[in-house]
């Protein structure tokens, strides 16, 4: 076995070496590129466009997810049901209440929004470097103190949750033991050549799974974004780490090793100015670019909108001039939360076609709002606000102006509680009170069929169906048919993926609830807690829906290939 570092500054062309060689691959050798999630459409499209036939037949572009789902579809084995994170909450919710009167310093912090989620976090940190519940423990009785306190307090809940999970359900991070003792029985491994690109560092897991392909594999090559003899450095410091525990795990199976020095080979397309400050921006002492920098504009704008407009009219001149095409540019931010809408409202004035490559929160989605709507209504026993934002998120049957007519009444007439139930009768010199009395009837009965059914806090399985029976007597799934396709037509494709994909997620929550919390009584404050737990951190991305567009991202994740 054989592995290989690929020495470079980005930019040094690291990533076009991989490609040549994965273009000369034998027919009779398998090849697999290794990048992370971001990065696999975007590669997969660079492969297709270098390949003589325009496609893949050989070689792969996988991360370790996908690599996962290619060993378990042909090895098979999963008997355990798969959650998500969401699921991963819920699981942490019901391990909490039952801990609940025995928790000390995390009692009243527990019942809080954003624990859970924190919590969660911090287990799938651990679980990705190979820390358990008795390391926990372990660190608790060596620190002391208030830090003492809490480590064993978490210590408590992680094993809380790990017993609750073992033998029944298991989240990504456990996946990971199923795939190391699954990858020696499948056939594409063996004696295939792995690229692994476009990482900076791997977490413990990672290098699990890469100790096991360098068992089954021929070869493997991993870029390194550092210069070759830069380990002392700081500016690499990570790199340099994942360099170390490479040469440990390669030392450990005595495996060849071969360093190659990509910088100031043939492949380097960076110009000699970027080249420059690449080599001097951290240096000390540094020296001065002699010359005109032609490669690099600065600018200043007064505000973030003449900023915006400032890139979307050299994008335009760009292209205009036929220098370049829309997908050859990238629009980077380091506070892209501020600058998302502006740069998706201003380059559409410039008709330039953009894509932001961000992950978006599914809380704020009207179909979820719905859902979590629809359950405040009936726990605040119909108050104004958390009803007229279920009435607002248009899946009631409601047009707009029956919508709005139906709070202008509401709001003059103080109806809200138990007036909802009772036909309206004030007004009826003013109001057409049988149209009025028909939207109330529209919207309450459902909730209140939803109401009667989980009063009583029926077993969990029972109140995630009394849920979907709500959906369904909305016409909730051939609501969202027609929106998607009313925005397919008016060619909102980025809204029409998104969509889809919370509909599925929302169908998945409830699966996962009411698998995980079986027969737990559940009434609607309960569920409403449940169901905004998961949702808190549910996010959907989407993918370019054409080839010719500006990529706008931040700098961690980005299109852009580093």
């Amino acid at each position: 076995m054989r592995i290989r570092y690929l020495y470079g500054r980005p930019g040094v062309g690291k990533t076009d070496f991989i490609y040549r060689e994965m273009k000369s691959v034998p027919a009779e050798t398998r090849g697999y590129l290794l990048v992370p999630d971001q990065y696999t459409l975007r590669s997969e499209q660079d492969l297709c466009e270098r390949s003589e036939t325009g496609g893949l037949i050989e070689t792969s572009v996988l991360s370790f997810s996908r690599l996962a789902y290619r060993v378990f579809s042909e090895a098979g084995g999963l008997t355990l049901t798969r959650i998500n994170e969401q699921g991963r909450q819920m699981v942490l919710r019901r391990v909490l209440d039952s801990l609940g009167p025995d928790l000390t310093l995390f009692q009243y912090a527990a019942g809080r929004e954003g624990f859970v989620r924190n919590i969660s976090r911090l287990i799938g940190e651990c679980k990705r470097f190979d820390i358990d519940a008795a390391a926990l423990a372990g660190a608790a009785a060596g620190s002391g103190g208030l830090l003492g306190d809490k480590l064993s307090e978490l210590a408590r809940i992680y094993e809380a949750f790990q017993a609750f999970m073992a033998g029944r359900y298991m989240d990504g991070e456990d996946a990971v033991e199923a795939l190391l003792s699954r990858m020696d029985r499948v056939d594409f491994l063996k004696g295939a050549r792995i690229w692994v690109d476009g990482f900076s560092a791997f977490t413990a897991q990672h290098l699990r799974i890469l100790s096991k392909l360098m068992d089954v594999c021929e070869e493997i090559t991993v870029t390194l974004p550092m210069p070759m003899g830069a380990e002392e450095d700081d500016l690499y410091r990570e790199p340099a780490r994942m360099l170390i525990k490479l040469k440990a795990l390669a030392e450990e199976i005595n495996a060849e090793e071969v360093p190659i020095d990509m910088e100031g080979k043939a492949g380097d397309t960076r110009s000699d100015l970027s080249r420059f400050i690449s080599g001097q921006l951290y240096a000390y002492p540094y020296e001065k670019w002699k010359g005109n920098p032609e490669d690099l504009t600065l600018w200043y704008a007064s505000n973030r909108r003449e900023e915006i407009e400032q890139t979307a009219a050299r994008i335009h001149s760009l292209v205009r001039e036929g220098k370049y095409r829309y997908r050859d540019i990238a629009v980077i931010s380091n506070a892209e939360e501020s600058y998302t809408e502006s740069i998706r409202r201003i380059f559409e004035n410039y008709d330039i076609p953009v894509f932001i490559d961000a992950r978006r929160p599914v809380r704020n989605h009207p179909l979820i709002q719905c859902v979590l709507s629809a359950l405040e209504s009936i726990d605040a026993r119909f108050a104004y606000t958390p009803l007229f934002s279920y009435i607002k998120t248009g899946f009631t049957g409601l047009t707009w102006d029956e919508a709005d007519s139906l709070e202008n009444y509401c709001l003059r007439y103080g109806v809200q509680g138990s007036r909802w139930e009772k036909p309206f009768t004030f007004g009826e010199d003013e109001y057409i009170l049988e149209q009025l009395n028909a939207c109330r009837e529209r919207v309450i009965a459902p909730l209140a069929a939803l109401r009667e059914t989980l009063k009583a806090s029926p077993p969990a399985t029972d109140a995630v169906n009394a849920l979907r029976e709500f959906l369904l007597s909305l016409g909730m799934e051939t609501q969202i048919q027609d929106w998607i396709e009313s925005m397919r037509v008016s060619q909102w494709h980025e809204s029409v993926d998104e969509t889809a994909q919370i509909w599925d997620m929302l169908m998945t929550v409830l699966t996962q609830m009411a698998g995980i919390m079986e027969d737990t009584p559940l009434g609607v404050a309960e569920m409403l807690r449940l169901l905004e737990t998961g949702f808190a951190s549910l996010e959907v991305g989407v993918i370019p829906t054409t080839l010719d567009q500006v990529a706008v991202g931040s700098v961690k994740r980005s299109l852009a290939r580093p």
